[in-house]
């Protein structure tokens, strides 16, 4: 085991985070119960939901976090509408 705790991955699509551990959610096993599966072009991944991510962003604190948590939660309020 190499110990890591966090590796970003550039790809074609992207920049991937594997992380071992979310601020704001816990370790991988914590993750996982708040996650979502979704089918992209080249196989299906799981990524956390947006009440997770809110969590994670107000947990970082920094500037452009704050601003995606005010976006975030007006993703969420369009939803309910719809």
């Amino acid at each position: 085991m190499c110990g890591l705790k966090n590796l970003y991955l550039k790809t074609d699509l992207g920049v991937v985070d594997c992380l071992g551990e979310v601020l704001g959610i816990g370790n991988f096993e914590e993750v996982l119960k708040h996650s979502v599966e979704v089918e992209l072009p080249y196989g299906n991944c799981r990524i956390i939901d947006i009440e997770a991510l809110i969590r994670a962003k107000e947990a970082m604190n920094r500037d452009h976090d704050r601003i995606t948590v005010k976006h975030l939660k007006e993703i969420i309020k369009q939803q309910k509408l719809n």
